[in-house]
C-alpha cells in the first residue's frame, strides 16, 4: 500500500534538490507527516520556502506570485488526496500516476503562464526546454539540465575561457585560481553535479570573467549597421540557417535563409539583431546562479526520481520504455506548447480556455489530462481522484507502470486503442450504476443486485448514503459473492462494520456485539488484512468502546491513526484522528502537548468543511460527540456517565439550594466536606473548570440574561424576575467566600489558559476584581492566547478594573502571542479615548511600543481609520465587540501626535 506525498513532503523534495542546508531525518519525517505543533509546523514552512525563494534568487514580487500559486495548488493537491483511496497499488504506481495526472500537466500549465508577458529564461538557446532532461533530436542523446546550461555558458565565453577566472578583489579569490571555473565547468558538463556552495564561490557577485562571446552593439548605431554587425557575428561564429534555428526564435522555414543573403525586409533583420541581442546578451552573475541552481534542482531530482521509478535504468538512457520520465517530459512539452499557442491565436482568457481544451485528444481528455481541463477548473479535483481511485483499485503491488503516453508510431496506436476501451468501461460502469440505483429503489433490491456482475458497481451501491439500511446490507451480501481476492471479501465487512457501528439505528440487535466481534475476527485472520488495516482497527477500537473498554479503546484508536501512514484512505484519517481526540478528552480533559496532533489531523484531512476551529474549541465539540455519538454501548452494556457529572451534582446541585437560601455557614460546611474536589483543582472535563470557573461562568450567564429578561417580562412576571436578581446577588457573595475559603483557585486557569481574574476584568466587576487579587490572584497571568486580566479590562471599558490593575503593578509590557498587542494597543483597537488616556498617565513609554506588524498605537490607529466601517464591521461579526466612534479614534490619534511630538523634544533636549 502507498500515501498520496503530502504538500510538506513536496517541498522538502524540492529543498534537498537545491542542496540547501539539509534539517535531519527525524525534523523532515515530523514536517511532512503533521507530526509537529502548529506553530513550529507554520514556522518550518516558513523557512523551507524562504530558503527555496533566496536560493533561486527570487525578488519580492516573485515570492508573492509564487506563494498564492503555491497555495491553490496546496488547496487542489489536498482536494484530491481526500477524495482518493490507493487500495493495493505501491508507492511507484502512486507517485506515477500522480505526476502524469495531475503534477506534471500542472506544471507545464502554470510555467506556461509565467512565460506569456515575456520569457523568464532569455537568452537559453531555442528550440529545448534547457530545464528539463530530453533527447536531442538530431544527435539522439540525453541531454540533461546541467550540461545544457554550462554549454550556454562557455559559449559565451568563448576563446576566453581558458583566461575565465575570480577576481583579485572578490570573495573567493583567496582559495580559487584562475584555472578551476574551467575544470569545474567541463565536470559539470559530463554530469557532475555541482554544489551551490561551489556555484556561489565561481559566480559570486564579485567574479571578473571574459565574456567574449556576447553579441552587444552600442543603441546609437544605424539600423544597417547593426545588421551588418549582427551578421558578422553569425559569421564569425560559423553559424548556419540551421544553427540559428536552434538558437533564437525564428524557425519558420526559409526566414533565417533570407536573412542570411540578406533579402529580408528591414523589419525582419530589425528582429533577427534583437533576437541575437537576446540569445548572446552578457549575464550577470545571479543569473548565472540562478540558471545552475535551477537545472542542478531539476536535474538531481531526476536522478532520484529515475532511481525510484526505474530502478537500474541509467539517467542517460533515451530508451522511453525504459526510462519513463521521458514520457512526463513529453507530456510536459504537449501542454506547455499547446497553452503558448492558444495564448497566441485567442484574444480573450476564455476565447483561449476553449481552443486549448478543443486541441487535447478525446482520449486524454477523458484521462491524463483531465486535471487541466478548463471547462471543469472548479471542481477537476472529483472527478480526478474518482479516476485513480479506480485505477489504484485495479492495481496489486509490484504491476508495471502503465506507459502514459505514445513511444512511437508504432505504439500510437495499440496505446489509444487501450485507453478508449477502458475509458468506455469505465463510462459502462457509471451508467450501470446509475440504473442499479434507479431499479433497487423501485423494484426487489436482492432481484436487481443479483443481475450485476462488477464488485466495484455493487459496491457504490453498498455505500450509497441515499438507499435504505436494508438495502444496502443486501448489496454487501452481494458483494461477498462477487468478491475474487481476500481484499474485496474484508471490504465487504469493512462495509457491514460500517453499518453496524456508525449508524444509529432505531432498534439495535441483540446480537450486534456477536455480530461485530465475528466480522472483526474474520478480517483479521485474513490475508486482506493489511489492505483495510486502518479502519478495521478504527472498527475494532469502536468495538471495545462500546463494552466500556476506554483505555483499550483509546490505544486502539492511536494505532489506527498511525495505521493510516501506510495507505491514503481520503478523510478516515480526519475521522480517526476525531474519534481518538474524543476518547481522551472526555473524561481527562484537554492536554495541549498530547492532542494536539489529532487537531492537526482533523485539519488536514477535512473535518472542518466551513470554519476552522482553535485546538480548545474542537476539544469542546469532539468531547460532545463522544457523548452524543461516538459513545454507544451495546445491550446489556451498563451507559457510564461523565467523570463531570457527579462532580457537578455535587458543587452545582447540592450547592445550589444552599445559595439560594442564603444559608452562609451552610456553605462554609459544605466546601469543606468537598475539600478533596476543590483541591485537585479542576473538574474531570474537557473545560477543565475549577469550581470557581464553573461558579463564575453559571454567574456570569445569568447575569448576561437578566437585562433581557426584564425587558421581555411582563408585569405579572416582575416576582420571578426579583427571584433571579437575588440568585445573582447570593452567587456573587458565594463566589467571595469560595475565594476566601480556597484562595489557590484563583489561580487555576481554565482549558483556555482564562483565569477567574480575567473572567471578573471582562465583566467590568470591580468587586470580585477586588476579592481575587486580595485572594493572591496572578495580575499578569495570560491566557491561550497571550492576554491578560488588563486586556480583558480594556476591552470591557471599564476604567475602574483597568485603574486597579495598574495599582496592583500589572506589566503593561505583555503582548499577545501572535500579534505582540500590548493592553494599550488593545485600548487604541477598540477606540476607547477614555482607556487610552488613562493608560497613558501611568505608563506613557507604551506610545512608542511595536506589535509583530512593527506599529505603534499610532501607527495602528491611522491603519483602522483608513476604513473604520470595515473594521467595525469585522469587529461586531467576528469578536461580537463595538467599537469607539470616529471622533473617538481622532482623539487617540491627536494624544498619541502630542505624545509623539513631546519625545522628540525631550530627546533633543536630552542630545543638547
Amino acid at each position: 500500500m502507498a500515501t498520496i506525498p503530502t504538500f510538506e513532503a513536496l517541498l522538502l523534495e524540492i529543498h534537498q534538490s537545491l542542496d540547501l542546508v539539509p534539517y535531519s531525518s527525524k525534523v523532515k519525517d515530523k514536517f511532512a507527516n503533521l507530526g509537529m505543533r502548529n506553530k513550529n509546523h507554520q514556522e518550518m514552512m516558513a523557512d523551507v520556502c524562504g530558503a527555496i525563494f533566496n536560493s533561486l534568487g527570487m525578488d519580492a514580487a516573485a515570492c508573492r506570485d509564487a506563494v498564492r500559486g503555491m497555495s491553490e495548488w496546496e488547496g487542489y493537491h489536498k482536494a484530491v488526496e481526500l477524495n482518493t483511496w490507493t487500495s493495493n497499488a505501491d508507492q511507484r504506481q502512486v507517485v506515477w500516476h500522480l505526476l502524469g495526472y495531475c503534477y506534471v500537466p500542472n506544471l507545464a500549465r502554470r510555467i506556461a503562464f509565467w512565460n506569456l508577458d515575456g520569457a523568464f529564461d532569455k537568452g537559453m538557446p531555442g528550440g529545448a526546454f534547457w530545464f528539463l532532461p530530453h533527447v536531442n533530436v538530431t544527435t539522439g542523446t540525453m541531454e540533461l539540465p546541467v550540461p545544457h546550461v554550462v554549454d550556454w555558458l562557455i559559449d559565451l565565453l568563448d576563446s576566453s575561457i581558458g583566461k575565465a577566472g575570480v577576481g583579485a578583489g572578490s570573495p573567493g579569490a583567496s582559495n580559487t585560481d584562475k584555472d578551476s571555473i574551467v575544470r569545474n565547468l567541463y565536470n559539470w558538463k559530463n554530469a557532475s553535479l555541482p554544489r551551490v556552495n561551489s556555484i556561489n564561490d565561481y559566480f559570486s557577485d564579485g567574479a571578473k570573467l571574459v565574456f567574449e562571446g556576447v553579441f552587444e552593439l552600442a543603441e546609437d548605431l544605424a539600423e544597417q549597421v547593426k545588421f551588418d554587425a549582427a551578421l558578422a557575428f553569425v559569421q564569425s561564429r560559423d553559424l548556419s540557417a540551421d544553427d540559428l534555428r536552434d538558437q533564437i526564435p525564428m524557425t519558420q522555414p526559409g526566414r533565417l535563409e533570407a536573412v542570411m543573403d540578406k533579402s529580408a525586409t528591414d523589419d525582419e533583420k530589425q528582429i533577427f539583431v534583437q533576437a541575437l541581442l537576446t540569445r548572446y546578451a552578457r549575464p550577470s552573475m545571479a543569473m548565472i546562479r540562478q540558471r545552475l541552481r535551477v537545472a542542478r534542482m531539476v536535474q538531481d531530482g531526476y536522478i532520484r526520481l529515475l532511481k525510484f521509478l526505474c530502478p537500474g535504468v541509467q539517467a542517460t538512457c533515451t530508451d522511453p520504455s525504459q526510462n519513463k520520465l521521458l514520457q512526463l517530459t513529453g507530456i510536459f512539452g504537449t501542454i506547455y506548447n499547446l497553452t503558448i499557442d492558444a495564448w497566441k491565436n485567442s484574444d480573450t482568457r476564455e476565447e483561449e480556455d476553449i481552443l486549448f481544451e478543443s486541441r487535447l485528444a478525446p482520449w486524454d481528455k477523458a484521462d491524463i489530462f483531465l486535471s487541466i481541463l478548463p471547462s471543469i477548473k472548479n471542481e477537476s479535483h472529483l472527478p480526478v481522484a474518482e479516476l485513480l481511485t479506480r485505477r489504484f483499485a485495479k492495481l496489486a503491488e509490484g504491476d508495471a507502470l502503465q506507459d502514459l503516453v505514445a513511444l512511437d508510431m508504432h505504439t500510437a496506436t495499440p496505446l489509444i486503442a487501450s485507453k478508449c476501451r477502458r475509458i468506455k468501461e469505465e463510462y459502462e460502469e457509471n451508467i450501470r450504476l446509475q440504473r442499479l440505483l434507479e431499479r433497487v429503489r423501485t423494484a426487489s433490491p436482492w432481484r436487481t443486485l443479483l443481475g450485476e456482475a462488477s464488485y466495484a458497481v455493487v459496491s457504490h451501491v453498498a455505500q450509497s448514503t441515499s438507499l435504505p439500511v436494508k438495502t444496502r446490507l443486501l448489496a454487501i451480501q452481494r458483494l461477498r459473492e462477487l468478491a475474487a481476492t481476500p481484499a474485496e471479501i474484508v471490504g465487504a465487512s469493512v462495509m457491514e462494520l460500517g453499518e453496524l457501528l456508525n449508524c444509529r439505528h432505531t432498534s439495535k440487535s441483540n446480537d450486534m456485539q456477536q455480530r461485530v466481534e465475528a466480522l472483526l475476527a474474520g478480517a483479521e485472520a485474513s490475508a486482506g488484512y493489511a489492505t483495510w488495516k486502518a479502519p478495521l482497527l478504527q472498527y475494532r477500537a469502536k468495538h471495545l468502546l462500546a463494552q466500556n473498554a476506554f483505555d483499550d479503546a483509546a490505544k486502539l484508536m492511536r494505532a489506527a491513526l498511525d495505521a493510516c501512514n501506510d495507505g491514503n484512505f481520503g478523510t478516515l484519517r480526519g475521522e480517526v484522528a476525531r474519534d481518538a481526540f474524543a476518547i481522551e478528552v472526555a473524561n481527562l480533559g484537554l492536554i495541549p502537548g498530547n492532542h494536539e496532533k489529532y487537531h492537526r489531523n482533523m485539519l488536514a484531512y477535512g473535518m472542518f468543511q466551513n470554519q476552522v476551529t482553535s485546538l480548545e474549541d474542537t476539544a469542546i465539540c469532539v468531547s460532545d460527540y463522544f457523548w452524543d455519538k461516538l459513545y454507544q454501548p451495546y445491550s446489556g452494556t451498563e451507559r457510564v456517565q461523565p467523570l463531570s457529572k457527579n462532580q457537578s451534582q455535587a458543587f452545582i446541585q447540592e450547592a445550589l439550594p444552599i445559595i439560594i437560601e442564603g444559608r452562609w455557614d451552610a456553605l462554609k460546611v459544605w466546601m469543606k466536606h468537598h475539600a478533596k474536589t476543590f483541591r485537585q483543582g479542576t473538574i474531570r472535563e474537557v473545560r477543565s473548570n475549577s469550581v470557581l470557573m464553573a461558579w463564575l461562568k453559571l454567574q456570569g450567564d445569568l447575569a448576561k440574561q437578566l437585562p433581557i429578561l426584564r425587558a421581555a417580562a411582563s408585569s405579572d412576571l416582575l416576582g420571578e424576575i426579583s427571584k433571579v436578581e437575588k440568585l445573582v446577588a447570593h452567587w456573587r457573595h458565594a463566589i467571595h467566600l469560595l475565594a476566601e475559603a480556597w484562595p489557590k483557585q484563583v489561580n487555576i486557569a481554565d482549558f483556555k489558559g482564562q483565569t477567574p481574574l480575567m473572567m471578573v476584568a471582562d465583566a467590568s466587576d470591580e468587586q470580585l476584581m477586588l476579592a481575587f487579587l486580595t485572594a493572591g490572584a496572578d495580575v499578569n497571568a495570560q491566557d491561550y492566547l497571550g492576554r491578560t486580566a488588563l486586556h480583558a479590562a480594556v476591552t470591557a471599558r471599564s476604567k475602574n478594573c483597568v485603574s486597579t490593575l495598574l495599582t496592583h503593578q500589572a506589566d503593561t509590557s505583555k503582548g499577545t502571542y501572535d500579534e505582540a498587542n500590548t493592553a494599550f494597543h488593545t485600548a487604541v483597537r477598540m477606540g476607547y479615548a477614555d482607556i487610552v488616556a488613562l493608560v497613558m498617565e501611568h505608563h506613557a513609554h507604551l506610545a512608542a511600543m511595536e506589535n509583530s506588524f512593527h506599529q505603534t498605537p499610532l501607527e495602528l490607529a491611522k491603519k483602522i481609520l483608513i476604513d473604520l466601517p470595515g473594521f467595525r464591521n469585522m469587529m461586531a461579526t467576528q469578536y461580537r465587540r463595538s467599537i469607539g466612534s470616529k471622533q473617538e479614534f481622532d482623539q487617540i490619534i491627536a494624544m498619541l501626535t502630542d505624545a509623539a511630538r513631546d519625545e522628540q523634544l525631550g530627546e533633543r533636549e536630552n542630545s543638547r
